[in-house]
């Protein structure tokens, strides 16, 4: 069980790495499709690569109009529902690139591990308070 959390942790660092690339084509591997975005504002599915694109475009066009940098996620939290079912929860510390604070929130997501690998099905965004 702590390998599959281990792993389950290593793709939500690498997708991390990834998304601060600021490129939404590089994205679609990390997801199940289809999949479900939801934020204190909308839900939003995505059904496949075009629509994750299309989504993560106008993410990316807005934190590029306000110079991110980069982020930080601490702590991580997995909890593993099955063999191919976890919850993931963390805190996420946006900067800018000159280091200036830019946003703080958390975020949970479901995964699933689809074809040894483990993907977000779910990812739900919300205030740092919820995250136990």
């Amino acid at each position: 069980m702590e390998n599959e959390k281990s792993k389950v942790a290593e793709i939500i660092v690498e997708y991390n790495n990834v998304f601060a690339k600021l490129n939404p084509l590089i994205l679609g591997s990390f997801y199940h499709y289809p999949s479900i975005l939801i934020t204190p504002e909308t839900v939003v599915t995505i059904n496949n690569r075009l629509k994750l694109w299309l989504v993560f475009t106008k993410i990316v066009t807005d934190l590029k109009k306000q110079n991110y940098g980069r982020s930080e996620i601490s702590p991580l939290n997995v909890k593993l529902l099955s063999n191919n079912l976890a919850l993931i929860s963390a805190i996420v510390t946006r900067y800018t690139k000159d280091n200036q604070l830019l946003t703080t929130f958390s975020f949970t997501y479901t995964m699933r591990k689809v074809e040894g690998r483990w993907k977000i099905i779910v990812g739900t965004i919300h205030d740092v308070e919820s995250v136990s």
